[in-house]
């Protein structure tokens, strides 16, 4: 298996190939890593702070009965998160959420149509979990969430990223 090379690497393998004539020093200037397997680097996360790092920020208007804790946003009394997303319609996307409940609690994972409210995903979790969908975005944003039911959980590592185009409505997995 190979793997993209990091910035220092990259450098080597460019000042490699100036020594040997086939890239000039200007050249070095402008050079960027690139992965030797000639895949395209991972997509941008698209999603503000997902990872909770940065306390609520980002998370907006979008939160009740949240708080940060060791999982992310944890949730209760019937809480939520939720952020929308800029998207490009027509577009295809991937939205995954890791989630898992408090002990009698449950969490729903959503991702929808920020304008229409058509469902791109609604998952109850009842054991940890990510949950992962891949959708065609049918307007300019998606709305992304979690809600707690019964006693609560937690939600972390959001992402909404861009996906080859799948021409095929959405897929749900995860499994609990």
């Amino acid at each position: 298996m190979t793997t993209p090379l990091r910035s220092g690497h990259a450098a080597l393998v460019a000042v490699t190939l100036a020594a040997a004539g086939y890239v000039t020093m200007p050249a070095l200037a402008h050079a960027t890593p690139f992965p030797l397997d000639g895949r395209p680097a991972d997509a941008a996360n698209l999603v503000a702070n997902a990872d909770f790092h940065h306390g609520m920020s980002g998370w907006g208007t979008h939160v009740f009965h949240a708080g940060i804790g060791g999982h992310g946003a944890n949730l209760y009394d019937n809480g939520y998160v939720g952020q929308d997303v800029p998207v490009n319609q027509g577009a295809s996307y991937t939205f995954s959420v890791q989630a898992g409940p408090n002990a009698g609690g449950s969490v729903i994972a959503l991702a929808l149509d920020s304008h229409s409210g058509v469902q791109y995903v609604a998952r109850t979790v009842n054991a940890p979990t990510t949950v992962t969908s891949t959708f065609i975005a049918l307007g300019p944003t998606v709305y992304i969430a979690c809600q707690a039911s019964g006693r609560g959980g937690w939600c972390d590592n959001f992402s909404v990223v861009s996906a080859p185009n799948a021409g095929l409505g959405s897929s749900n997995t995860g499994s609990n």
